[in-house]
């Protein structure tokens, strides 16, 4: 059954063709392929850019209904069905490229088509690709409400991750780290790109004062895109290039000219800002020259490196087609990397496996936060310094579970594992949470007065939506933490985390949420008052520290390995076993979560009475002014 549309669809190019001659073009044909594969791409990769780049200005630098904001969008779908043609042009030219056959339409093309989609890895991921651009496209023209925007915007980024793992396959022993760092790239690029794109097209329905406003706040945007564009453009010449001997090879050349449009880029950005904006403001008419002459410089700078990536993809990379090591254990084999020394404290602490996208969010966590705690310096407020401790704390665990050495040892012992997502979702959320990041956000920002949603419009969004009230009870976090811990482990996700990046990179995500929502629950209901004192101590302390106990003890005297498919088959590395290790995971479990929770509780009783001080000193307060008012009478 999922064969027969991909046949129907061979029989309609079957009929098609003949119109315009015999379906056979044997001259030619690998021509054809050489040339239109790269304009396929080109095509995907503006059209994508400009679907991200539209919706992320639609949700951060336009107001809602306005005139430009309904451009935005219909740009956004006209792009998207572009985008979902030179993905389907893209599918068929990448199976007649990988499969080497002339471009003939035979009776059975539809069939080998079906077979290259569904059976291939790279026909795989295009099919995966092509489904979701297809979503996106009709979400582009079904929504309009800046809620369902961001989700769309949401999808289309994640639309371009599939293709990223067949971008560049040979990285070596880092290979999930390039891979990673490739995704980063071009998403941070399509934002850059599709960003621009978009002041263009909107620059016509812009006044002056608007067209300003747009473009600086593109500017912030593609500083940030800017700057994980350099880093992960970095990490992947380091990948792809491997030794200093291969840096003047052809593929180093070109990619060392890359690194150095992006930098042209950043520095053409600077000058947008400084240049562009001063002149904006004296006189749009007569300065529009200037403004397109940048754009102008821009597009072409990018044009070249978007050509150069083009040509990467088909140059011959200085590190070799099978990059895999002589692995020496059966451990090895199966986790695709190198035995980690013995463990113990000092490898544990020692060792690194590098994440890009968690070393990114890590060092973007730090910054923002320090950049907020210098805007609040600015205006003389003070902030707690507890407050900035207890954040640099939990992002800097967090650095170290998804970067250290535990990383590193995750995929061969049970113990690593559970110890990385029981931290992910008591210590580290705790810490993160108690720094109080969305109250420095909204401190440290301003409010728009043209209507756009900048940061503090969408948290004040977000926080009066049904799901965030929803997520604010300590019934609906605490089960859901129960469930999902539950979930994890007797099903074969903890499998999945172990052996695949995206089950690896979902688990990191997820339970770190989790943890931040049973967190953030208990904090607020405690703070605000919003649930009787005898449910919050039941579902938000009592009931988890059981759970913990529970978990942690049945783990420990449970004689049933944990996914072990997986960690039996590795047959002991280090001569560990298996079930003698998972007993510690159990430890873990017990330990983390009952320090969590004793925390909380101290973290509660302290917010409750500062609660009830303040209400005590306003009641105080509201009942004396009464009694001045008297005695002024009198």
């Amino acid at each position: 059954m999922p064969m027969q549309p991909l046949q129907w669809a061979g029989t309609a190019v079957n009929a098609f063709l003949p119109l315009h001659g015999d379906p056979t073009i044997p001259e030619g044909a690998e021509d054809f392929v050489l040339w239109a594969l790269p304009v396929a791409k080109f095509f995907f990769n503006v059209s994508a850019s400009a679907v991200v780049g539209s919706l992320i200005l639609a949700c951060i630098a336009l107001r809602p209904g306005s005139r430009e904001y309904a451009r935005a969008l219909n740009f956004a779908g006209g792009s998207a069905v572009i985008w979902t043609l030179a993905s389907i042009a893209g599918s068929v030219l990448n199976y007649l490229d990988s499969w080497g056959e002339p471009l003939t339409f035979t009776e059975g093309f539809g069939q080998r088509l079906g077979l290259f989609l569904t059976s291939v890895g790279l026909g795989r991921t295009s099919l995966t690709t092509t489904a979701m651009v297809a979503v996106v496209t009709m979400l582009c023209f079904a929504v309009r409400h800046i809620g369902l925007v961001a989700l769309t915007a949401t999808a289309a980024i994640a639309a371009l991750v599939p293709l990223t793992l067949n971008g560049h396959p040979n990285y070596g022993e880092g290979h999930e780290a390039g891979i990673l760092a490739f995704a980063l790239h071009i998403i941070s690029a399509a934002v850059w790109l599709g960003g621009l794109i978009t002041i263009v097209v909107l620059r016509p329905v812009l006044e002056q004062a608007q067209l300003r406003l747009v473009i600086k706040r593109y500017s912030t945007v593609a500083l940030l895109a800017f700057a994980v564009l350099t880093f992960s453009g970095f990490l992947r010449f380091l990948a792809t290039v491997g030794s200093a001997d291969n840096f003047l090879s052809p593929f180093g050349f070109l990619v060392l000219v890359k690194i150095t449009a992006a930098v042209a880029l950043g520095l053409v950005g600077l000058i947008q800002r400084r240049w562009v904006l001063a002149r904006i403001d004296r006189d749009t008419s007569a300065r529009a020259p200037y403004f397109w002459l940048l754009v102008s410089l821009e597009l072409i700078i990018m044009g070249v490196a978007s050509v150069l990536a083009v040509i990467l993809l088909r140059l011959d990379e200085p590190i070799p087609d099978d990059p895999r090591v002589d692995y020496r254990v059966l451990a090895e084999s199966m986790a695709d990397q190198p035995l980690p020394p013995v463990p113990g404290i000092s490898t544990f602490l020692t060792e690194t496996a590098f994440d890009p996208l968690w070393f990114t969010v890590s060092a973007g966590a730090l910054a923002l936060y320090l950049f907020g705690l210098i805007r609040l310096r600015s205006r003389d407020v003070k902030w707690p310094l507890m407050r900035t401790a207890s954040w640099s704390g939990g992002v800097l665990i967090l650095f170290y579970v998804t970067n250290g050495g535990l990383n590193d040892y995750q995929n061969f012992l049970v113990s690593a594992q559970i110890l990385a997502q029981t931290a992910l979702m008591t210590v580290i959320p705790l810490l993160l949470v108690l720094g109080r990041p969305v109250a420095l956000l909204i401190a440290a920002t301003n409010a728009r007065a043209d209507g756009a949603m900048g940061p503090r419009e969408w948290v004040r969004f977000i926080s009066r939506s049904r799901p965030a009230r929803l997520l604010t009870s300590t019934y609906a976090t605490t089960t859901l933490l129960i469930v999902s811990v539950g979930v994890f482990y007797a099903s074969p996700l903890l499998e999945w985390a172990a052996m695949e990046l995206l089950g690896h990179q979902w688990m990191v995500a997820y339970f770190l949420a989790v943890g931040c929502l049973f967190v953030n629950s208990v904090l607020r209901s405690s703070r605000m008052r919003q649930e009787p004192r005898s449910r919050l101590l039941l579902m938000g302390l009592i009931v988890p520290s059981m759970f913990y106990v529970l978990l942690g003890l049945g783990i420990i005297n449970s004689g049933y390995l944990l996914s072990a498919d997986w960690y039996a088959a590795m047959e002991s590395p280090w001569g560990i076993d298996p079930l003698e290790d998972q007993q510690s995971g159990g430890w873990y479990i017990l330990g983390l979560g009952l320090i969590q929770l004793s925390i909380l509780a101290i973290a509660v009783v302290r917010t409750s009475g500062d609660a009830e001080s303040r209400r005590n000193r306003a009641s105080g307060e509201a009942e004396t002014v009464p009694a001045v008012t008297k005695a002024g009478k009198a």
